[in-house]
Order: structure tokens, then sequence, then C-alpha cells
């Protein structure tokens, strides 16, 4: 019979949350790394004040508290931080591959294939094959 694997998915900071534990607001400071990695993988309040097993009134009290900031703005950071953290990843990987690097282009640079797609629309652009040479405008 296979031995069952442990999950790994955030070893690092479930540590010090116990399940039968609720939260109080020197506890969830001393967990903000597993506040800030929920709140990156995009946790609503309700569903940080369930992990916490706490009210919603005290886990905005904490992050008002901890980071004097509202609720919505700490989850807007962690949330741009996410996003910057993927986006250095995609630019490492599209060192090595050139289907990320196109990717990239078109989606962040809005660079595009299609030649007749320019960023000023008030230019006209004639586009024509090699065989076509005679037709020029």
């Amino acid at each position: 019979m296979a031995k069952k694997k442990k999950p790994t998915h955030g070893k690092t900071y479930m540590t010090t949350l116990q399940p039968d534990q609720a939260f109080s607001i020197d506890d969830i400071e001393r967990n903000k790394a597993l506040l800030e990695y929920y709140l990156e993988a995009g946790a609503n309040l309700e569903e940080v004040a369930g992990i916490f097993k706490c009210s919603k009134e005290l886990i905005e009290k904490s992050v008002r508290d901890i980071y004097n900031v509202e609720f919505p703005v700490l989850q807007e950071w962690c949330a741009s931080s996410l996003k910057a953290k993927l986006r250095a990843i995609e630019f490492e990987h599209a060192k090595q591959n050139g289907a990320v690097a196109m990717f990239l282009g078109k989606n962040i640079l809005k660079q595009s294939d299609d030649p007749t797609k320019l960023p000023n629309p008030d230019k006209k652009v004639f586009v024509y094959h090699i065989d076509d040479e005679e037709k020029k405008p």
C-alpha cells in the first residue's frame, strides 16, 4: 500500500494556525504572512474571517491597527503584489521561451501579429504581398 503524502500547500504559513483556535488581533498580527498569503490568493473578507475563525469586524480592525489602512486597500496591495510576482516569473520564462515572450509582447506591450492593427488608427496602412508589387497604391 502506498504511503499518503502530506500536503505541502501553504506549509510555511500554516504552522501557527490551530484547528480549534479563535484568533485575536495579536494572533492576527503574529500571522501577518498568513493573512497576506490568503489575500494574494484572492480571499475576500468573509473567507479571511472564516480562516481566522473570528468576525469580519475583528479582521477589519486588525488590518487598521496593523497596516494603518482599510481592508480593501490591503486586499488590493496583496493582489498587486501577486501580479508583480507573476510578471517577474513570466519575464524569466520569456528569456528561455519564445512563445512566452510573444504572449507578453501581445498582452503587456499590446503588440500584434496583424500589421493592420496599429496603435494609431488614423494612419492608413496598405498591406500587400511582394507578388502584388504592381498593384501598390
